[in-house]
């Protein structure tokens, strides 16, 4: 069977309605991604609530000084990860609830500390969730330990 003879103009024309048809199905069908992570503006003060809810993505350090100056201090013992990685990290520690690798305990002074043994992650925050301070240290749950007798 012989082919019909198209001329080349309405060739053009075909070819880049199919694609067309092509990119708006592709458009309309595809899996759609979730949004991207929300940047989290650190407050300088957060509200004490009774009714804690699973996370706190708001609630941050105490200022901007004080996630700068421990980021500075700190940020290199997680590996390379930018500030708002090292403030999300300290977030989801203070988050965890207690098990058999997150222990916890409250001080006399109501300061908060939790331990993550199995990263070797350390973090101190008040009453209103904000975060003292978040790293690694250097005698592992020794640390946690010391901290509890304070």
């Amino acid at each position: 069977m012989k082919k019909p003879f198209i001329p080349p103009e309405k060739q053009r024309f075909y070819t880049t309605a199919a694609i067309a048809v092509a990119i708006i199905l592709f458009v309309v069908f595809s899996p759609k991604k979730s949004p991207p992570p929300k940047v989290v503006e650190i407050k300088e003060t957060a509200p004490f609530t009774e009714v804690f809810p699973a996370t706190f993505p708001d609630i941050g350090f105490t200022s901007r000084r004080s996630l700068d100056e421990h980021y500075e201090k700190h940020g290199s013992e997680f590996g390379k990860i930018t500030k708002d990685e090292y403030l999300r990290k300290a977030q989801q520690l203070r988050d965890t609830p207690e098990n058999s690798v997150v222990l916890y305990f409250e001080r006399q002074d109501h300061t908060y500390v939790k331990y993550q043994t199995k990263h070797n992650e350390f973090i101190a925050y008040n009453e209103d969730l904000t975060i003292r301070t978040f790293f690694k240290p250097n005698d592992g749950i020794e640390y946690f330990e010391r901290q509890k007798r304070r």
